[in-house]
């Protein structure tokens, strides 16, 4: 169907006049989807089938004159020997005027073979607009649901921020306390969490952060995110992946290897002990 990573030109010719089975037009119209070299290609081909149409000749075939004359000449030589003897058949029969056949029909079929051609023509154009768009209709839709997830994002942090029944937790750190100062406001109802750190320890280049839930349940601890500190230290950590209702026992935070850990590493650097 290819050759050197483009559509042959007679596969071209044949997905024009829709001759191709439904498997290879799927396959060509999937790949005309990313190559703008084949599509001006398909163009060009397009093209020149409707040329070929307009100058393709429209007089029907002209008809054996000679066979005729032929014809008619045996025919007057059966009906001669009905007359008189002495009456002679002309060596050289003047052969009538030989009509030209009806062109109606085949000018018909020469007109119907131009509409065919100039509408498949004006048909692959218009569907190759209409994919076009179809596809800047799509990215278009994309955008406006990716910003409208981040608006929502943005509304339901706010709202964490400002209320005043979610719980606000300090995490200290065991080894050096006063120095990291971290934050966790959570709101169950709403699955919604933010964590907010400062003066965070710089940690190797293989190693993370890991962000911990502890039920209050007994229940496995739950990972909301991975993460590492910027460059003074600061991180944190907006809304992560999380069911409603979970009573929080603990928030705490480990380190452990760069990918993050199905479970925590102990003993942790940060808690809200």
């Amino acid at each position: 169907m290819t050759h050197d990573h483009h559509i042959e030109d007679e596969n071209l010719s044949l997905y024009a006049v829709r001759a191709l089975s439904q498997n290879e037009n799927g396959e060509v119209q999937h790949h005309l989807d990313s190559c703008v070299d084949c599509r001006g290609r398909l163009a060009e081909i397009i093209g020149g089938l409707s040329v070929a149409a307009l100058t393709a000749p429209q007089e029907p075939r002209v008809y054996d004159a000679r066979e005729r004359i032929i014809n008619k000449i045996k025919a007057e030589e059966e009906t001669s020997s009905s007359f008189d003897n002495d009456i002679k058949i002309p060596e050289t029969p003047t052969a009538e005027p030989v009509p030209a056949p009806a062109p109606s029909r085949s000018r018909f079929s020469g007109f119907a073979w131009i509409a065919a051609a100039i509408a498949i023509a004006a048909a692959l154009s218009i569907g190759i607009k209409e994919h076009a768009l179809q596809q800047q209709l799509a990215a278009q839709r994309e955008q406006i649901l990716q910003l409208s997830k981040h608006a929502t994002r943005s509304q339901l942090a706010m709202d964490l921020l400002n209320s005043h029944s979610a719980e606000r937790l300090n995490l200290t750190e065991a080894r050096n306390v006063g120095h990291t100062i971290a934050h966790v406001i959570y709101d169950k109802d709403r699955a919604a969490l933010i964590f907010i750190a400062s003066n965070l320890a710089q940690i190797p280049a293989n190693k993370s952060y890991q962000l911990w839930l502890i039920p209050e349940s007994g229940m496995a601890p739950i990972s909301l995110e991975v993460f590492r500190p910027d460059a003074d230290g600061g991180a944190n950590v907006v809304l992560p992946s999380l069911s409603t209702g979970i009573e929080a026992k603990t928030f705490d935070v480990s380190v452990e290897e760069a990918q993050g850990s199905s479970s925590p590493t102990m003993p942790f650097v940060l808690s809200s002990w």
